[in-house]
């Protein structure tokens, strides 16, 4: 689980070894990097220094990969100057927010305060407005790659939201499974619905749950084929019981994101409240609470 890496000293091989740590981390790995003395490189040192020498540089010499990219990008900007700090945290913001362990991305964090003079909730609210523009940049991307593994796609225009298309779809399969039903009321709750879809739920939430033909005979004459439509439009009747089972678990997925997404929301803007107010303690306190909901947020991200 531990990686040493020593590569050429040059300009190629330092940025060989740093898109290698990255894709080493990426796989779960804890990387190192051997800084050998005089810039050397790793094979010119060993033939002229020999094996013992070596493995002493290996003791003595090992940077975490963290610490030997803050050294690289802190020779490329002036950490004296307030535009060069800038430059040095966004170049790391990157591999701060990949950092999962949340110890280690502390203890990264603490490692650029001190080497760069800066307040550690300095670092940490770039870092939260990162992740923000990522959620964002994903979010916009999400609902036009999600397809049903049988090839359907379930959105039915460009212009439906991902988490429309998981009312939608979770509203169908709750008609044809209680199981479902219940499931949605335990995780999420029959508020997440809304339009007409939610006035339908909120019908069979007073009658009682019960077959979609049932449900139909519920609702006035004009609004049978509305309600028709939304209960035959999707493609999940055409799906196998484990595919069902995948789709209840994506839409789930979708519409936790996007309750943890307003969750956030509403953080940021108390934020820029509490920021205008000088409420240093509330700052505190909401940026402790954010650091929580992103980091649910890249739970759920990750297990789709």
């Amino acid at each position: 689980p531990e990686i040493v890496l020593a590569f050429d000293r040059d300009a190629a091989g330092i940025a060989a070894g740093l898109r290698g740590a990255g894709y080493l981390q990426e796989l779960g790995a804890r990387v190192f990097v051997l800084d050998l003395p005089s810039g050397k490189d790793p094979d010119e040192f060993l033939r002229r220094n020999g094996k013992k020498a070596f493995a002493a540089a290996l003791e003595k010499n090992t940077l975490s990969y963290f610490e030997f990219k803050l050294e690289q990008v802190i020779r490329q900007h002036d950490p004296e100057a307030v535009f060069g700090k800038a430059e040095i945290v966004n170049a790391l913001l990157e591999d701060l927010a990949r950092t999962e362990n949340l110890v280690v991305r502390e203890g990264n964090t603490r490692l650029i305060s001190e080497r760069l003079g800066l307040q550690e909730d300095t670092i940490r609210s770039e870092l939260l407005r990162y992740l923000g523009k990522e959620r964002a940049r994903k979010d916009r991307n999400e609902k036009n790659r999600y397809t049903m593994e049988k090839g359907k796609q379930i959105f039915a225009t460009p212009h439906t939201s991902a988490a429309e298309a998981a009312r939608h779809g979770l509203f169908r399969l709750m008609c044809c499974h209680r199981e479902v039903w219940e499931r949605v009321r335990q995780e999420v709750s029959f508020a997440v619905f809304e339009g007409k879809v939610g006035r339908y739920v909120q019908l069979l939430k007073q009658l009682g749950w019960m077959s979609p033909a049932e449900l139909l005979d519920q609702v006035p004459e004009e609004d049978q084929a509305e309600l028709a439509g939304l209960l035959f439009a999707g493609a999940e009747q055409d799906l196998d019981p484990r595919q069902q089972a995948q789709a209840v678990e994506d839409y789930l997925r979708i519409l936790k994101k996007e309750r943890v997404s307003a969750q956030i929301e509403a953080s940021l803007t108390a934020l820029r409240e509490r920021e205008r107010n000088g409420d240093l303690e509330g700052i505190k306190d909401l940026m402790a609470e954010l650091h929580g909901l992103y980091t649910k947020l890249e739970v759920l991200k990750s297990t789709g």
